[in-house]
């Protein structure tokens, strides 16, 4: 896989669009996407743990990211994301139980993402069930996220998350494209109902 990924365009970056779902890669295979990442578009890496360092560095021209998980001290350990064409991200941001303080930096990053079209925060793999989720919340940061007015499309699937009524209506007045709202938004089912 490595071979074929490096031959592609005689390793001169040419490739679009790049699917590996619920694969083993190993280490060299793994590497190779950096060799196109100014012509990736689309990058689809659902079910593999490419490395965490490689999937924020594809954040350079994508419109399409859909990875399996990145912690926020990875994020934060980086400088910013200068993907500004990304139109679709499905990804799972990871907190470890020192790092509750984050959540506002990383909805400060994401705020970056105007051109998003469609976000989907998914539950991580069991591996990842210790820790927790970015929590779109009013006073954790979302109101940083009024920058996202392209939005059609927004997927929460909460683990022990509190999306109440005042965070729906604060995404109903600022996210005017906003079309579909799906997933378990919170883990109270009455409040969820």
């Amino acid at each position: 896989m490595a071979d074929i990924l490096h031959r592609v365009g005689n390793g001169l970056g040419c490739l679009v669009d790049l699917q590996f779902r619920y694969c083993q890669l190993r280490t060299q295979a793994t590497r190779t996407p950096s060799t196109h990442l100014c012509t990736l578009v689309k990058v689809d890496i659902i079910g593999h743990d490419l490395g965490r360092s490689t999937a924020l560095s594809l954040l350079w021209r994508l419109e399409i990211l859909r990875v399996e998980d990145i912690y926020a001290k990875d994020i934060m350990e980086r400088g910013p994301w200068v993907c500004q064409q990304l139109r679709e991200l499905r990804i799972y941001f990871g907190f470890g139980e020192m790092e509750q303080d984050l959540h506002q930096l990383v909805l400060k990053r994401l705020s970056t993402l105007v051109r998003l079209e469609r976000l989907i925060i998914w539950r991580p793999c069991s591996e990842h069930k210790h820790h927790a989720g970015l929590e779109f919340r009013l006073g954790y940061g979302l109101e940083h996220l009024a920058s996202l007015r392209q939005l059609t499309y927004f997927y929460r699937n909460a683990e022990k998350s509190a999306v109440g009524m005042e965070e729906l209506e604060w995404m109903m007045d600022n996210w005017k494209n906003l079309k579909s709202i799906r997933g378990q938004l919170n883990w109270d089912r009455r409040v969820e109902a």
